[in-house]
């Protein structure tokens, strides 16, 4: 699965805070994807609507993580 992505990306951040013992952490998450069902003579994913409709989709998500960890 994957020979009919246009492309991917994901972008994720992440910030550290340490306070004595306890170190907090937050990341958020942003994937996106952008996959087509025809494909050209080389295999690309064709998104212009030339020769054949352009069916192409932008998947994405959207994912936090929070992290709470105590050193001792």
């Amino acid at each position: 699965r994957g020979e009919n992505i246009a492309f991917i990306y994901r972008i994720a951040p992440r910030v550290k805070y340490t306070a004595n013992k306890l170190q907090f952490c937050f990341e958020p998450e942003y994937t996106a994807a952008k996959y087509g069902k025809y494909l050209n003579e080389k295999g690309k994913v064709l998104n212009d609507g030339e020769s054949l409709p352009a069916e192409t989709n932008l998947v994405h998500a959207m994912r936090f993580l929070l992290t709470v960890t105590c050193f001792f």
